[in-house]
């Protein structure tokens, strides 16, 4: 994929160049405000999206994989399951948030007002399939050819998600309140109109009681009509929504007044990317025209010596624009994904390492404290290679798929039994491990040497009593084994009797 296939508003390569189209687009946006004839227009506000794959759409995860045909069966189960959960959730819209917070597939997409929250989560890697690159330059062509098609599959995955563009997907909207009845209409869908044969007259009939005293059926198709999606500003009420000065998008149903049942039409999912982001791309280089144009003078609107910089970073922008008012050139723009701002692979490492600076990074994002203990593990320097970590966790993920591809002759209950419980020393500790899984012995010697080499990690204090340095000293051992050239399985089982044998001795030392 290269720059040139995509179609986007623009190329992000810095934090520096992403504020400065930030503070432009909010420029853009008032100046259409002010300059529009319709005494209906509004300005609106900037919503934020950050996506690590610039090809997923811009939906709500319900509408994916057919689960919205499930979508009412799931809200009420987990009702069912966790009701005391909701008890403080008075309302379907704040039931809603709460299930999404927990992962439960909604009609909710989350959105930020902070840019720079949206444009950590587009460059943000997957925690799960961590340094690609290390796994690609580290896994041998002998370790390729005994992965199962499942593990094949996990790392090829693995490196194609490190070279995904990003994208900040950006939505100009008049946000609502929660208690709107507009979103009362949207939220209600989730579990309302669950039956074929649903129409307006019942859907409105269940709505009242909770609705406006004008509130009627004219009101309710108006409602479902004006717009498929609402822009909902959040309440504060939990402590990641506010990190991330979260919001949502609510999403509704297309609605077609040829069509009686509105059950059909809720099967009907959407995307609202192309509408958007034609929106905020017309209007940013509408702008941009009219500065060129002289029907705006640049002069006029930054006076101010602190800000030269977006006054030089305008003045390029609107030197790049083309001469007519195709900005998208398309040849079938009907059915072309169109996207807002776009990161390169190869620019993600370096903006969330800007971000950090400015003090957005995984703690800050995720303050609750699971996501705490993940960001100090990830950011405390290791006594280990760290790349070679990386590699174990994808072979371990893996390694219950493979077992019967890969039968070891060697049983570690057998080798225990067989091992000398009087041996006290480490050096002999070490060396009885290697021989009861390496015969040649030349190897043999090379292994404990490796393992020599790193004994002391058994002088730490009170190790053997800590789960983490127990993992941690057996991470080691396999790692300078498999530097040998031993086979994977040889390494864990070497590693595993050596440590296990070192907490006996230990715990003898500290009478236990």
């Amino acid at each position: 994929m290269v720059e040139k296939n995509i179609n986007a508003i623009k190329y992000i390569h810095s934090v520096h160049e992403f504020v400065n189209e930030i503070k432009l687009l909010d420029k853009a946006l008032e100046y259409s405000y002010h300059s529009s004839e319709s005494s209906d227009f509004k300005k609106g506000r900037l919503f934020f999206r950050g996506q690590r794959n610039a090809e997923w759409n811009v939906c709500p995860s319900v509408f994916r994989n057919d689960l919205l045909l499930e979508e009412s069966n799931m809200y009420s189960r987990i009702l069912l399951s966790s009701p005391s959960d909701f008890f403080d959730s008075t309302t379907t819209y704040e039931k809603l948030t709460k299930m999404q917070h927990y992962g439960l597939p909604t009609r909710l997409l989350d959105v930020t007002s902070n840019p720079l929250i949206a444009l950590y989560f587009a460059c943000e890697k997957n925690e799960n399939t961590k340094e690609y690159k290390s796994i690609k330059n580290s896994i041998s062509e002998k370790d390729k050819s005994i992965l199962s098609p499942e593990a094949r599959e996990i790392v090829e995955k693995a490196l194609i998600e490190n070279e995904t563009f990003g994208e900040v997907f950006v939505i100009a909207d008049d946000p609502l309140e929660p208690d709107d009845d507009r979103i009362k209409v949207l939220a209600e869908l989730a579990h309302l109109c669950k039956n074929e044969n649903f129409n307006i007259s019942t859907f409105c009939m269940k709505l009242r009681a909770n609705m406006e005293a004008d509130f009627n059926e004219e009101k309710l198709i108006q409602y479902l009509k004006e717009k498929p999606y609402r822009s909902v500003v959040s309440s504060m009420n939990n402590v990641r929504i506010k990190s991330q000065s979260g919001a949502f998008i609510i999403f509704g149903l297309l609605y077609d007044e040829q069509e009686e049942d509105l059950y059909s039409l809720k099967k009907v999912p959407f995307d609202i990317r192309n509408k958007c982001v034609n929106n905020i791309k017309k209007t940013r280089n509408d702008y941009l025209t009219d500065l060129r144009d002289g029907k705006i003078v640049l002069e006029d609107i930054f006076t101010s010596d602190l800000e030269n910089d977006i006054f030089e970073y305008i003045k390029s922008e609107y030197t790049k624009l083309p001469s007519t008012e195709s900005y998208f050139v398309s040849e079938s723009k009907s059915i072309e994904k169109l996207h807002s701002y776009v990161i390169p692979p190869e620019c993600k490492g370096i903006i969330l390492d800007e971000l950090e600076q400015l003090g957005i990074s995984h703690a800050t994002v995720y303050p609750e404290l699971e996501h705490q203990a993940i960001y100090i593990k990830n950011t405390t320097t290791q006594t280990y290679n760290k790349e070679i970590e990386d590699i174990d966790i994808i072979f371990d993920r893996i390694s219950e798929k493979n077992k019967e591809q890969k039968k070891i002759s060697m049983d570690i209950d057998a080798a225990r039994a067989s091992f000398n419980d009087r041996v006290k020393n480490k050096n002999t500790i070490i060396e009885k491990a290697v021989q009861n899984f390496v015969d040649d012995s030349s190897k043999a010697d090379l292994a404990v040497k490796s393992v020599k080499k790193v004994k002391n990690l058994f002088n730490q204090t009170d190790w053997f009593n800590f789960p983490d340095k127990i993992a941690s000293n057996k991470v080691i051992i396999k790692r300078e084994l498999k530097r040998i050239g031993l086979e994977k399985e040889i390494c864990e089982k070497i590693a595993d009797l050596i440590v296990n044998k070192m907490i006996q001795v230990e715990k003898y030392k500290a009478g236990e």
